[in-house]
């Protein structure tokens, strides 16, 4: 079971993630000073995958970044347009294609994402504000049927609303290959609780092993 933390943006989410050993720490670059800051996380980090969580911008913007900070590996918002991904996969080893389930334009993006997948590639179907009932319900832009070849057919994480009580029905519903994680505000600095990451970490790997 893969883990991807997403959107980390201070320290203390950082080292929280790197100690339970997720495979990968993706780092908000669309922020203000997300250069330097990157540089100042990733010190803390070793033996993780480090992901650069880019937002909305060129291609020139994105191959600026990857280059200051020698990524090997990136995730591309959902409107992207497929010339851009097709630029940054030959620059990085890995990309991860975030499609939001709730945009009108999902499923030409899926299409688009069909022609660019390569095997290392992973797909991360966000729907932050949806559950996983939702989800099944056929409350998002993809019907679940779809959903669920998907995750058949490629690497997908998810990113929805879910607790350590759906855990169960999900792998039993989902040929899932894993779920990306989003990191949050401090309460104060370097302050903040994690019980609940804490209760999904603890089940999520030993329910698909």
């Amino acid at each position: 079971m893969y883990i991807k933390a997403s959107r980390i943006a201070h320290l203390t989410d950082a080292r929280y993630f790197a100690a339970r050993h997720v495979d990968a720490i993706g780092f908000d670059l669309s922020l203000p000073n997300a250069t330097s800051q990157f540089l100042a996380l990733a010190e803390w980090v070793e033996g993780t995958l480090l992901v650069g969580d880019l937002g909305f911008g060129t291609a020139q913007n994105y191959q600026a970044l990857i280059e200051s900070l020698n990524l090997k590996a990136v995730q591309l918002p959902h409107f992207t347009d497929i010339a851009t991904c097709r630029d940054i996969q030959s620059q990085v080893e890995q990309c991860f294609f975030a499609v939001s389930l709730q945009a009108d334009d999902v499923e030409y993006r899926l299409s688009q994402i069909n022609q660019l997948m390569r095997q290392q590639d992973m797909i991360v179907l966000e729907a932050q504000d949806h559950s996983f009932s939702d989800l099944m319900e056929d409350k998002t832009q993809v019907n679940f049927e779809h959903i669920q070849q998907l995750c058949s057919t490629y690497p997908v994480l998810l990113d929805i609303q879910f607790t350590q009580a759906d855990l169960s029905q999900i792998q039993a519903e989902l040929s899932l290959h894993g779920f990306q994680l989003q990191g949050s505000e401090e309460e104060a600095v370097g302050v903040k609780s994690f019980d609940d990451i804490d209760d999904i970490l603890d089940d999520v790997k030993p329910l698909w092993e």
